[in-house]
């Protein structure tokens, strides 16, 4: 799940989203309402700061 400003600062533009109409029940017991999901997955590197201890992950993501 992403925020609109990590969206904007990933340059995830219009064209790689789509509407999306389903409701997410967060960690913290909210109920939000998901405006998009992306249409195919992103890939995440997770620990980007030591290059031969890292992780790639493919999702696709919701925007709240």
């Amino acid at each position: 799940m992403l925020g609109k400003t990590i969206v904007e600062g990933l340059r995830l533009t219009n064209v790689k989203l789509e509407p999306c109409m389903y409701q997410i029940l967060t960690l913290v017991g909210k109920s939000e309402r998901i405006q998009v999901i992306t249409k195919h997955e992103v890939v995440i590197q997770v620990n980007h700061i030591i290059p031969i201890d890292y992780t790639m992950v493919h999702a696709k993501v919701v925007v709240t």
